[in-house]
């Protein structure tokens, strides 16, 4: 949210840097705060613009003010509505795994998302999607039977 923090994510190595940018959070940024933020990151590191079910009007303002390298769809996007905004930019999708039938979920979005990110559910019926504090079960990941690379 802050100059210091992008700065100090990029000093110590940061692949991604994510920016909520439409999103129930507390931590939500206008799109043109984010976009002046993530400027200082685009040649140190991937910038991602996050979003929950945004609209075409909003992605096309993030597509064009941020310029993210990928979207991080984080709500409850169809794959088609993945496949759809991935014609625009690279495509995160965020799955809240809490058993194997969200695993399964998660499998649908292959070959349509760029990356799957495999999150902790949040709790049923939470308008924020994400930032609970709750830890994933890795152990419902480590036992689906498919190909799986991870990321750290």
């Amino acid at each position: 949210m802050r100059p210091e923090d992008v700065e100090a994510a990029i000093a110590h190595g940061a692949s991604f840097l994510g920016f909520i940018v439409e999103a129930k959070s507390a931590r939500k940024l206008s799109v043109a705060q984010a976009a002046k933020l993530s400027r200082p990151a685009k040649d140190a590191a991937k910038t991602v613009a996050v979003t929950v079910n945004a609209d075409d009007a909003t992605l096309d303002a993030i597509a064009a003010q941020m310029q993210p390298d990928y979207i991080q769809l984080h709500g409850d996007e169809t794959p088609a509505r993945a496949a759809d905004i991935a014609k625009r930019c690279k495509v995160i999708k965020a799955i809240g795994i809490a058993s194997d039938e969200d695993m399964k979920t998660a499998e649908t979005y292959a070959g349509v998302a760029d990356f799957i990110l495999y999150d902790a559910k949040p709790p049923k019926n939470d308008a924020v999607r994400g930032g609970h504090g709750v830890a994933i079960d890795w152990n419902i990941i480590a036992s689906a039977p498919t190909p799986k690379t991870f990321a750290v």
